[in-house]
């Protein structure tokens, strides 16, 4: 995939795509977005380039979000099998996969990360009477907020006849997806850029649920891993900033609170339940 990566990159360059240092696209369109040796690259309909990394902003006003985030809106991540209406969209299946994939927690984006719910994990992730539960309940009151925890774009906002009830799923920059589910009432709409933290619907208990609950999964094209290598949210902690995706990743045993891919770094801005601050920040 790599090689195939800076093939497009060669191809760019012998068509004469040059840096938009040397040629500017005042008029120019966004035509695609590629990734480069672990940099994301924008490339405009002049055959001009830029690094993404190069036109992100600390401080990120909503406006200048929008502005932001358009520049990718054209990216394949958002039109490949992005389906509106049916739940699982990308279904390959990756346990016999043989490379390990990398994936950057913090988006260049929004550097920002969210618990979805400040509360206990009622059940983990893992073997749940007799079959597998593919993702955490975290405890909550109906109508308390539930946060998107990464930025991205909503892909499916509406009821779930399969047992989630009131559903959003949040594609994200880094091709993860998250389900918030039971919710009593949704806020956003599919095709809705949201920054991290944004308010995605209310909390609730519909769908197959015995009680006010939010069941939030990560998923990779599909594939279930467990959030608690991603949260610790006992401590409201970021684990780590990047995620190691391979083959283990999605043989499931056991609940694997204590289990990570990676070594474990500290964020060094805590989550505050009332302020609704930021875990994980733009680890500098």
């Amino acid at each position: 995939m790599q090689s195939a990566k800076t093939s497009m990159l060669l191809l760019f360059l012998l068509l004469g795509v040059t840096s938009v240092a040397q040629t500017g696209h005042s008029s120019a369109q966004v035509m695609d977005t590629i990734w480069f040796e672990g940099e994301q690259i924008v490339r405009y309909s002049d055959y001009s380039w830029e690094y993404l990394a190069d036109i992100k902003t600390d401080t990120i006003s909503d406006e200048l979000a929008k502005e932001i985030y358009a520049k990718i809106d054209t990216a394949a991540l958002f039109t490949y099998r992005w389906h509106t209406g049916k739940t699982y969209s990308r279904d390959i299946n990756l346990k016999n996969m043989t490379d390990t994939v990398t994936l950057n927690l913090l988006s260049e984006l929004d550097p920002n990360v969210f618990l979805p719910q400040v509360g206990s994990v009622t059940s983990p992730f893992g073997p749940r009477w007799g079959k597998m539960h593919k993702g955490v309940d975290i405890n909550l009151n109906t109508g308390d907020q539930v946060h998107s925890a990464f930025a991205g774009k909503v892909r499916y906002a509406r009821y779930n006849q399969g047992g989630y009830g009131n559903l959003v799923i949040v594609r994200h920059f880094n091709g993860l997806e998250t389900y918030y589910a039971h919710l009593s009432k949704i806020d956003v709409k599919s095709g809705q850029l949201v920054k991290a933290g944004a308010v995605l619907g209310k909390g609730g208990s519909t769908g197959h649920s015995t009680g006010p609950h939010l069941h939030f999964e990560v998923r990779y094209f599909d594939n279930p891993i467990d959030p608690q290598l991603i949260f610790n949210f006992k401590y409201q902690k970021l684990k780590t900033t990047t995620l190691l995706i391979h083959s283990g990743s999605f043989g499931y045993s056991k609940p694997s609170e204590s289990k990570n891919l990676t070594k474990p770094q500290t964020p060094k801005v805590p989550l505050d339940k009332k302020k609704r601050t930021p875990i994980g920040g733009n680890y500098k």
